[in-house]
């Protein structure tokens, strides 16, 4: 993790989940290796998407998508585009 993060060029890394509760299991599980860790729902992260004037997400540079096969391929073009 630290290689993602550390050093100058370092990305901001933002987990999604499909869920609330498993959004916390997985911040309280990747906190005990990135005390900053960010993680939300994949519905939220869409929201932000579709408002392009939203700024919450705009410093992320890798998003880490929980349970990925499971994410419609329509769903995967418009987080594909997020992070454009």
């Amino acid at each position: 993790m630290e290689a993602l993060k550390g050093g100058p060029g370092g990305f901001e890394v933002l987990y999604t989940t499909p869920t609330g509760k498993a959004a916390h299991v997985l911040r309280t599980r990747v906190s005990r290796w990135d005390a900053d860790v960010r993680a939300c729902t994949l519905h939220q992260v869409l929201a932000a998407a579709r408002r392009r004037s939203d700024q919450k997400f705009s410093n992320v540079s890798a998003l880490v998508v929980d349970e990925f096969s499971m994410v419609p391929l329509e769903v995967r073009l418009l987080l594909s585009s997020f992070l454009l």
